[in-house]
């Protein structure tokens, strides 16, 4: 799924132009920021739809976990390709991007799997479910905290302080999505019971 992803993201990537500070001296404006987050986790939902597709799941639990694994693996072949042009920066990068992790793709894309199936729910996955307001309330908070993650912001003067308060978010967020999908596994049990 990872793979799949950033093929996906690759081909995206295609249709989108930075602005000449981003390309010149490697500042992220809002708008590359935005664009990044709206390709890169429009890339992971593609995936993450075909798996939940093929996978015929219908729980939100089974969302998150689909979601999580296709981020993870994203977000390992991206870490890859940082550390690769790391050159004198190698350790640090591999640092970074190792304890950001519990914040970034992983978590983005376990938030649209689950919000995937709680507009899928037991229903054969279609297209025109991504168009639904409580998916799409879901997928644009990932667009936004990836954006905000890769904006060249910082909160009281520390680009380490953003990273963790929008670790923080995104897990509140999931842990809504968990508890929704916890809920729907303890309906179930009640109506399997009676």
């Amino acid at each position: 799924g990872g793979i799949f992803s950033m093929v996906v993201t690759l081909f995206l990537y295609q249709f989108v132009t930075f602005s000449s500070t981003s390309q010149i001296f490697g500042v992220l404006t809002l708008k590359d920021s935005l664009s990044i987050g709206i390709v890169e986790e429009l890339g992971k939902v593609l995936i993450i739809s075909y798996f939940i597709s093929q996978l015929d799941v219908h729980h939100v639990l089974d969302g998150i976990l689909i979601g999580a694994a296709v981020g993870s693996g994203f977000a390992a072949f991206e870490t890859a390709g940082y550390i690769y042009r790391a050159n004198a920066q190698l350790v640090a990068v591999a640092i970074l991007r190792g304890w950001s992790a519990i914040g970034g793709h992983l978590v983005w894309a376990a938030i649209t799997g689950g919000a995937i199936m709680i507009v899928k729910r037991d229903h054969p996955f279609k297209f025109s479910q991504l168009l639904d307001t409580r998916f799409l309330v879901f997928f644009v908070l990932a667009v936004l905290m990836h954006a905000a993650w890769d904006w060249n912001i910082t909160i009281l003067g520390s680009n380490y302080l953003k990273l963790i308060l929008l670790i923080g978010l995104a897990w509140i967020v999931v842990f809504v999505l968990m508890n929704a999908g916890l809920k729907e596994i303890s309906h179930l049990k009640q109506q399997s019971h009676s």
